[in-house]
């Protein structure tokens, strides 16, 4: 078993402490790097967030004057049938 003296001990300790001073400098450069990529990750979420909007879609001229002619020939319909329903309705009030 070999003894080691005082001196060899502070010089392992001494070694000892700066590969740990050098290891924490390497984590805290990885730490950063990290940060920046998580905040860079961050503004690219936010980008993408309001690209894609909530609520109603917008919609082409063309669209709109196709739903607008739908839309009146629907209300039209219903017009005509609430109608000939009032005139029904009122001949089988007038039968009584």
């Amino acid at each position: 078993m070999t003894t080691l003296t005082e001196s060899k001990l502070r010089s392992i300790i001494a070694t000892l402490q700066k590969d740990i001073k050098a290891k924490a400098a390497a984590l805290d450069a990885l730490r950063r790097i990290e940060t920046d990529m998580v905040n860079a990750l961050g503004s690219l979420g936010e980008v993408e967030q309001t690209e894609h909007r909530r609520g109603r879609k917008s919609m082409p001229a063309s669209e709109r004057k196709e739903v607008s002619a739908r839309m009146k020939k629907y209300w039209a319909s219903r017009r005509a049938a609430n109608k000939a329903d009032a005139a029904s309705a009122r001949r089988n009030m007038e039968a009584m």
